[in-house]
């Protein structure tokens, strides 16, 4: 806001006109241009000056992407910037398009062949565990056939009435007899079916195992296409790595060939900044006229005498030594011999209104006689309230004039800094206006005239919240 108002406050006394505010502004954003493009040429120099230290650097990167071969070690500028015009002729590596659900179903392949060698392989179990079975059973079936048909002993049995040790007649039929050989006869019939079907078995287990090499070899080739279509996988990615190392590398060495070569002596950015410096001085120099320094100081010094004429009206503390506006440090400062005193070190409430006041007055002067464009009027809240002993016995105050003579202000400054703002008014009538809001009631009559509203005492109508309204 300093800058802001250091920067208009020239214009609106009328030391500037609008066309040099244009300027003005047209000159800080040629400058701008000019600080950009300057900037971009100290950063084309830069490179530059060292374009053998970084040529080499891209050229190691560059043979490490791949691009260019390791076996060349140039040592001049030229070399190296020759090595590195070739590398902008490479292109990236075509990468073979595969499905990307191929992977993923080799591997459901794989999955279901190994889930069939493993039922093959329990089906194999289970056929050997019913082969060892029936070997064993058939073992202990004829063991008992040996037992019970020992040598002679027991002959061909013709029926229940025959006796299977002498094969003579019997009268009865003898239980235990009968039941032996019920027993061997069924101990046959069993041997012989488990010899029978013995080899029929086997061809079964046989089978089995054929199609179990079957299904393993299945396995192999499913598991060897899914680590294939793996390799190719990661061989897509490095391929894809590859190639995007090699075209960083080389849009790396573009940048650098380009700046190299955008430092002729007929370059762009040397044109720019020549450009931009022409502009700016061809603008400085419409600007050059000291005509607004000597404007600005007359203003300034018929602004000041203003000021110090209404210090003495106003009996400031400093009131014997010229009073001036100083536009450098936004400030008030009275002249005093030997060492200027400004506002902030003069003290005091009366001391700081006063400066205010006789410096917005003469600004309104000055630019009411010289038709400037600014608002004609001046708002002032509560100005007299420095001149009370109290914030608390001047918000007291009810209004009255009674009131207000019955406290302990100094009414005569009071006074004075009111006949001040009449002065100002009668001497810019019918141009400019003055709206003080205030609590102190003077019975001076051109201050009762000047009244636009009754004071507020509280009570009745003038109060804040007038007592007729009744509460909700």
């Amino acid at each position: 806001m300093p800058r802001t108002m250091k920067d208009t406050l020239p214009y609106f006394l009328g030391a500037v006109n609008s066309e040099r505010v244009k300027l003005e502004h047209e000159l800080r954003l040629a400058k701008r241009r000019l600080k950009l493009a300057q900037r971009d040429l100290r950063e084309a120099e830069s490179v530059s000056v060292d374009r053998l230290r970084r040529g080499q650097s891209l050229l190691t990167e560059a043979q490490q992407a791949g691009i260019l071969r390791l076996d060349v070690s140039p040592t001049t500028a030229d070399e190296v910037l020759a090595e590195l015009r070739l590398a902008l002729r490479w292109t990236p590596t075509a990468i073979p398009q595969r499905p990307e659900d191929r992977v993923a179903y080799l591997r459901s392949q794989v999955e279901d062949q190994r889930d069939r060698l493993k039922s093959v392989q329990g089906q194999i179990e289970a056929a050997e565990t019913f082969e060892r079975d029936s070997n064993r059973y058939a073992s202990e079936t004829g063991q008992q056939v040996n037992r019970l048909q020992t040598i002679q002993i027991f002959r061909a049995v013709d029926g229940p009435h025959r006796c299977p040790v002498c094969s003579s007649q019997l009268s009865t039929n003898v239980p235990t007899v009968a039941e032996v050989s019920d027993s061997l006869r069924r101990l046959d019939s069993d041997l012989s079916f488990v010899e029978r079907e013995r080899p029929r078995l086997r061809e079964y287990v046989d089978g089995l195992k054929d199609e179990r090499e079957r299904t393993r070899q299945s396995v192999t080739e499913a598991d060897f296409a899914l680590q294939a279509a793996i390799a190719e996988q990661e061989a897509t990615a490095e391929l894809q790595d590859a190639n995007a190392r090699a075209g960083r590398a080389v849009g790396r060495i573009s940048l650098y060939l380009e700046t190299l070569e955008s430092l002729d002596e007929n370059s762009d950015l040397r044109a720019a900044v020549d450009k931009c410096q022409a502009e700016a001085s061809r603008i400085e120099s419409l600007l050059s006229d000291d005509a607004e320094e000597e404007i600005l100081a007359a203003a300034l010094n018929r602004i000041g005498t203003q000021m110090s004429q209404s210090a003495k009206i106003l009996q400031l503390e400093f009131q014997k030594w010229p009073y001036r506006f100083d536009l450098e440090h936004l400030t008030v400062t009275a002249d005093r011999p030997g060492r200027p005193i400004p506002m902030q070190r003069m003290g005091g409430g009366k001391n700081w209104l006063g400066c205010h006041l006789i410096t917005l007055l003469a600004l309104h002067q000055h630019f009411r006689t010289e038709g400037r464009p600014v608002p004609a009027f001046l708002i002032l809240d509560q100005p007299s309230q420095v001149y009370f002993p109290s914030l608390q016995a001047y918000r007291a105050l009810s209004g009255t004039t009674a009131d207000t003579l019955k406290s302990d202000a100094d009414l005569e400054a009071v006074q004075r800094m009111f006949d001040l703002l009449f002065a100002a008014c009668d001497s810019l009538k019918p141009n400019f206006q003055i709206i003080v809001l205030e609590h102190a009631n003077l019975p001076d009559e051109r201050f009762q005239a000047a009244l636009v509203e009754s004071p507020w005492t509280g009570q009745g109508r003038h109060a804040l919240v007038p007592t007729d309204w009744t509460p909700l």
